[in-house]
């Protein structure tokens, strides 16, 4: 049987105002723990050079580092939400696992 996307009727419609709200929120929920971050003392910014790794944010202090990764959850489709939730963790394990490698001092 097809998955639920490939069964569903495609539109070619891309509702582009919606996608840029998303980005928006996305990006001040961002900027807020970035904030929040900084103000608990740490260093935050972007993964190493080469590391592959595209975490919304990556913060360190001392040896210890912290991976961020942001998801926006839609009131019109919560159902949706433990799917981002999913897709965030595995994120976050991914890119912690790149970290360790690249990085073998980190605190584990």
């Amino acid at each position: 049987t097809p998955s639920p996307p490939d069964s569903s009727p495609r539109s070619g419609f891309y509702d582009i105002d919606w996608l840029d709200r998303r980005t928006v929120e996305h990006h001040r929920l961002q900027g807020e723990v970035e904030r929040w971050l900084l103000a608990l003392g740490w260093e935050v910014g972007l993964a190493p050079d080469g590391s592959g790794i595209l975490a919304d944010l990556i913060a360190e202090r001392g040896e210890r580092w912290v991976v961020v990764e942001v998801k926006t959850l839609d009131e019109e489709a919560p159902s949706l939400a433990r799917q981002q939730l999913r897709l965030g963790l595995g994120q976050v394990l991914e890119y912690r696992e790149r970290l360790r490698e690249g990085n073998a001092e980190t605190e584990r």
